[in-house]
């Protein structure tokens, strides 16, 4: 996106967005974060959907362009629909967010020019976050079915 490439606030938008959330989970149950070059605070891999892509192909382009790994997407966890969702750089959009679990299949999570640095963190050793990051990654760790929120 060229208003992230320039570190300037996305455009406003009258209409709803989309971009994903990828839950990717190690063999301790641990969960990967990216430290964003932009603020500095820890999220989810993911980013935001293209015309005319899906949501598994975002999922996966996002992945490989923010930590360079290949990953299979596996099941839904939820969809964030709240418009009071909030979002640094703050919105300027109505943003709706489809997070998913995905298995890294290819390479090794790496710093990118959207990623300071990555790291696998405990549900109860969550470092500073994003808004609202921390609550899809603990309704993924106790997952039991898709919400819609």
């Amino acid at each position: 996106m060229s208003w992230f490439k320039r570190g300037k606030t996305p455009p406003a938008s009258p209409m709803p967005a989309v971009a994903t959330n990828a839950v990717i989970l190690d063999v301790h149950n641990k969960v990967l974060l990216t430290r964003r070059a932009d603020n500095g605070l820890w999220c989810l891999p993911g980013g935001m959907l293209k015309i005319g892509e899906t949501i598994e192909a975002c999922v996966r382009r996002e992945v490989l362009e923010e930590i360079g790994c290949r990953v299979q997407v596996g099941e839904l966890i939820g969809v964030y629909s709240a418009p009071n969702l909030k979002l640094t750089p703050p919105a300027r959009s109505h943003l709706v967010v489809v997070c998913v679990f995905a298995a890294i299949t290819d390479g090794v999570p790496r710093v990118s020019k959207e990623v300071l640095e990555t790291g696998y963190f405990g549900g109860s050793d969550l470092p500073p976050m994003v808004p609202n990051q921390s609550e899809r990654i603990q309704q993924a760790l106790h997952f039991q079915k898709a919400i819609l929120l």
